[in-house]
C-alpha cells in the first residue's frame, strides 16, 4: 500500500480516538473469485488468442466516522492467472494493488482537509482497442493523489466564500502515460436568493501543471452562473467562463468553458436529464485537449429498472493535429426475479471519427448476467460481447467473454 495512505489511516485514527470518546468503525473484509474465458485476449483482428483467466481479489473495506474524521478506505490485491499466456500473469503485490482511500478531516467545519489516493487500471488511448474487461491491451495502472485544504467563510447570511488549495499528483506504470503534478488555488462564491430557490455562483482559480512528456502550462479560470430549483421536480443550472492557457515556449490562448442543462423528475418512477459542457482536460498520453460534450438520460425505476443514456462529444487536442468525435448510447435493464435472483441486460453502440486520418469506426456490444444474492456471498454468471468495425481493416476486432464469479463480503 502507498505509504502516504498508511500515514493517513494511522494519523486519522489516532486523531479521532484522541479527540472524542466515540466513533463508528466498520470493517468489511471481502474476497472475490472469478473464472473467465475470453476468445481474443489481445484483441487482434486476425490472430485471435483465447485463454482462461482466474482472478482472486482479497480486500478490506474500512469506514471510520467521527466528528473529526470521516475515512473511507478500500484496499485489495487483484491476482490474475492465465492458463496459456502465463507471461501476462499478475502476482507481484506491487502490480496487483487496488486502492481507494478518502479521508475528510474536520467535516462540516469552516476549515476542512480532504486527502485521497486511488490506484486503478485505466485505458491509455481511446483510439486503440478498448474492452473494459480486458486487463492486457491498452491498459495501465494509474495512481492519483489529491490533497485539498479549504476554508469556508460564512459570515454573511446566505453567502458563502470558499478559498482552497489543491495538489494533485498522477503516476502511470506504463511509459506511455504522462506523469504530472498540479498546484491550484481557487476562490468560489455562492449566494442564495429567492427563498433559496436560486443560487448564484462565481469563482476564479489559477493552476500550474507540470508534465513529464507533454507541455507544461499555467492556467487561469473565471466563471459565473447559477442553479435554479424551479420546483421539486425541475432543476436548471448554467455556468459560463473563460480559461487562459499559457504554455512554456508557445503562444497563449483563450477558450470558452461552461455547462448548461437540467434534470426533471416526471413522476416517482420516471426521471430525465440533459446537459451540454465545454471543458479543458488532460489525457493519459497526448496532453491537453478541449472537450465539447452533450449528454442525455432517461430512467425508469420501479420493480424493473431501465436506464437509457446517450452522448455526443468532440475532443480537440492542443499539441497534436488530432481531433476525436464520438456519438452513441447505451441501455441497461435490471430485472429482479423470484427470491434474490436478478437478471441484468445491457447494450451499447458508438460511432467514432478520428481526424486527420479520417478513420471511422462503429463500436458496439452487449451482454447479460444473472446473480444470486445470499447472506455473505453473491454468485454470478455472465456473457459479454464487444466488436469494433473500422474502415481501416487492421483496426477491426471482436471479443466474446463468458464468466462465473463469487463475491464474499463478511
Amino acid at each position: 500500500m502507498n505509504r502516504f495512505v498508511v500515514c493517513i489511516v494511522v494519523i486519522g485514527l489516532i486523531l479521532g480516538n484522541l479527540t472524542e470518546s466515540w466513533a463508528r468503525v466498520d470493517f468489511k473484509p471481502y474476497v472475490s473469485l472469478r473464472e473467465e474465458y475470453t476468445d481474443n485476449l489481445f484483441l487482434d483482428p486476425a490472430d485471435e488468442s483465447s485463454d482462461y483467466i482466474t482472478t482472486v481479489l482479497p480486500g478490506l473495506g474500512l469506514l471510520f466516522d467521527s466528528n473529526y474524521l470521516n475515512l473511507d478506505l478500500d484496499y485489495g490485491l487483484k491476482f490474475q492467472f492465465y492458463e496459456r499466456n502465463t507471461e501476462e500473469e499478475e502476482t507481484d503485490p506491487s502490480d496487483t494493488q487496488r486502492i481507494r482511500a478518502v479521508a475528510d478531516f474536520f467535516p462540516e467545519r469552516d476549515f476542512t482537509l480532504r486527502v485521497s489516493d486511488e490506484l486503478t487500471r485505466v485505458t491509455v488511448d481511446e483510439r486503440r482497442q478498448v474492452v473494459d474487461d480486458n486487463p492486457v491491451v491498452n491498459k495501465t495502472n494509474r495512481n492519483r493523489l489529491l490533497v485539498n485544504p479549504q476554508y469556508r467563510l460564512r459570515v454573511i447570511k446566505k453567502f458563502r466564500a470558499t478559498a482552497g488549495y489543491q495538489y494533485e499528483k498522477i503516476d502511470y506504470d506504463s511509459s506511455e502515460g504522462d506523469d504530472s503534478e498540479r498546484h491550484a488555488a481557487s476562490l468560489d462564491l455562492e449566494k442564495d436568493l429567492l427563498n433559496n430557490s436560486f443560487t448564484l455562483l462565481g469563482g476564479v482559480s489559477a493552476a500550474l501543471h507540470d508534465a513529464d512528456s507533454t507541455d507544461d502550462y499555467h492556467r487561469e479560470d473565471a466563471f459565473g452562473g447559477g442553479i435554479w430549483r424551479v420546483n421539486p421536480k425541475l432543476t436548471l443550472e448554467g455556468r459560463a467562463g473563460v480559461t487562459r492557457i499559457e504554455y512554456s515556449g508557445r503562444d497563449d490562448f483563450w477558450i470558452k468553458t461552461g455547462r448548461v442543462g437540467g434534470a426533471y423528475k416526471f413522476s416517482s418512477r420516471w426521471a430525465g436529464s440533459a446537459y451540454y459542457s465545454e471543458e479543458f482536460n488532460v489525457s493519459v498520453n497526448d496532453g491537453s485537449y478541449k472537450n465539447r460534450k452533450a449528454t442525455a438520460s432517461l430512467a425508469f425505476t420501479e420493480r424493473v429498472s431501465v436506464i437509457l443514456s446517450g452522448d455526443a462529444r468532440r475532443s480537440l487536442y492542443q499539441r497534436l493535429d488530432r481531433e476525436d468525435r464520438a456519438a452513441g448510447g447505451d441501455l441497461v435493464i435490471s430485472i429482479p426475479l423470484r427470491g434474490k435472483v436478478t437478471v441484468d441486460l445491457h447494450g451499447d453502440w458508438e460511432y467514432l471519427k478520428f481526424l486527420p486520418e479520417d478513420e471511422t469506426a462503429h463500436r458496439y456490444g452487449g451482454g447479460a448476467n444473472i446473480g444470486w444474492q445470499f447472506k455473505v456471498v453473491r454468485l454470478g454468471l455472465g456473457y459479454k460481447y464487444r466488436e469494433n468495425s473500422s474502415n481501416v481493416d487492421v483496426n477491426d476486432y471482436r471479443n466474446n467473454i463468458c464468466f462465473a464469479e463469487a463475491n464474499f463480503r463478511f
